[in-house]
């Protein structure tokens, strides 16, 4: 699966060109630490995620994985949800293209079940920081579909 992924998300993805300044030192450092991708979702295969993490309905996701990190845009149809999980060895930030929805966070690290909701709107960028737990959710009454993009980056 993962050589799948990284087969056809890199045909998605065009690399830019290298930088390079006045200052031959630290151009040769970012020389080696830059390579920038552009990541066309609209080029990459959805995937539907039934359930995903236990919730309800299904997840679609054009998704970008590198065996490490993964960077997707994700959409939740009307009373479609992501459901809670934990970020033990990752972080996650959302950012909402459209749509309205709910995020429910732990209220507290150390009580999983203790949920806090907010709603949540376009524009709107959510950070979940490694060891908190979440679930993203489009409410049944929705009128529109909620689109995001979201990146989990280990740490």
């Amino acid at each position: 699966m993962l050589e799948w992924l990284k087969r056809h998300a890199w045909k998605a993805c065009s690399r830019l060109k290298r930088l390079t300044g006045s200052n031959p030192v630290l151009s040769a450092v970012f020389r080696n630490i830059f390579c920038a991708m552009i990541l066309k979702f609209e080029e990459m295969g959805k995937t539907l995620l039934p359930q995903f993490k236990g919730g309800k309905k299904e997840l679609a996701a054009n998704m970008f994985f590198d065996g490490t990190n993964r960077i997707f845009k994700g959409c939740l149809c009307p009373g479609a949800s992501i459901g809670v999980h934990t970020h033990d060895d990752s972080c996650e930030v959302i950012f909402i293209i459209s749509g309205k929805g709910i995020l429910h966070e732990a209220a507290d690290v150390e009580k999983v079940g203790v949920m806090h909701s907010m709603l949540v709107s376009q524009g709107d960028c959510l950070y979940c920081p490694k060891g908190s737990s979440h679930s993203l959710e489009n409410p049944s009454d929705a009128q529109s579909d909620l689109v995001f993009h979201a990146v989990v980056a280990k740490q």
